[in-house]
């Protein structure tokens, strides 16, 4: 079958029990995959035992590879270096794609050819195995989806669902941060759809996401951790942006979000009697003087108000 060549590639930790669906979810696709790279990012839970089976059930081919673990960004880094295909499709191995995923975008490609950032709406496992209509994942319009400055505004863009052309990888100074725990996926995200000539979003649901109570976005031990990675990744964002020409539109939507993160950042620090270690922190980020007393200042008022941030 002509058509672009969509490399899928899913990172997987510890989901012996999700992983199969995950890849199953592909094959079951009416546009097929170039081909489904799996990496298992050092499991110890029977993983590297189901993707062989899976790999013995036909369709597109399963490339298994195994790494010490090092996290999801630098899985999907493996994946993308041997990946063939001219477009890479990112799945989480707890997530799944609905059977016209791939139909959808390449559908979009054909008609527009300047595309080379793909996103799709998504709906939650629960929602799916209740019938129910999707709850809209956040305010935005499909136009709004495939603006830039739109999308920087807030967390609009879902792992699972994104498709990115190769040579917009190759364009924007490196793939997925490896000392990012959290938020790597979204730093990459964001320096994506800046550099990217044309977006597009297709507002069929494509990705069904799950709600797993032991995931890493809702481990309590690593909140301080998931607030840091998102200041951090916010300002390598904007340094990353100060070298290219074109910033002024874009650049304050990123500073100001820096800033409310910050601000949650040390609202979340001085409840668990971490305030005077964040600020510290803010300090060696590079964030202005100003920008912090500010943050500290509303921190303090949010605190008196009885919040306790426990996620992004």
């Amino acid at each position: 079958m002509t058509g672009p060549r969509f490399s899928v590639v899913i990172p997987t930790y510890n989901r012996a029990e999700h992983v199969a669906r995950a890849v199953r979810s592909v094959r079951a696709q009416t546009f097929p995959a170039h081909e489904v790279i799996v990496v298992d990012d050092g499991s110890i839970d029977g993983t590297a035992d189901i993707l062989e089976a899976v790999g013995r059930e036909g369709g597109p081919p399963v490339v298994a590879l195994r790494q010490a673990n090092r996290g999801a960004g630098a899985a999907r880094n493996l994946g993308i270096g041997v990946a063939t295909g001219d477009w890479v499709a990112l799945l989480d191995s707890d997530d799944a794609w609905l059977p016209g995923k791939l139909e959808n975008a390449r559908r979009m490609i054909g008609r527009e050819p300047g595309l080379d950032f793909i996103h799709s709406r998504c709906v939650q496992d629960f929602e799916q195995a209740c019938g129910t209509e999707p709850d809209p994942e956040s305010p935005l319009t499909v136009e709004q989806r495939c603006d830039p400055a739109a999308l920087l505004t807030g967390w609009h863009i879902k792992t699972s669902s994104v498709i990115l052309r190769r040579d917009l990888l190759d364009r924007i100074g490196g793939l997925f941060p490896t000392d990012l725990r959290t938020c790597e996926d979204f730093e990459l995200f964001w320096r994506a759809a800046i550099a990217a000539n044309r977006i597009g979003f297709a507002p069929e649901p494509g990705t069904v996401i799950a709600n797993i109570p032991a995931s890493l976005s809702r481990d309590e031990t690593r909140v301080l951790p998931r607030l840091m990675d998102n200041v951090e990744a916010l300002g390598r964002v904007i340094r990353w942006l100060d070298a290219r020409a074109g910033s002024d539109r874009l650049r304050p939507i990123l500073e100001a979000r820096r800033y409310w993160a910050a601000r949650v950042l040390l609202t979340r620090a001085a409840r668990d009697r971490r305030f005077v270690e964040a600020v510290r922190w803010l300090r060696l980020q590079g964030l202005p003087p100003a920008e912090i007393a500010r943050a500290a200042l509303s921190a303090g008022r949010g605190v008196l108000n009885g919040e306790n941030p426990s996620g992004l």
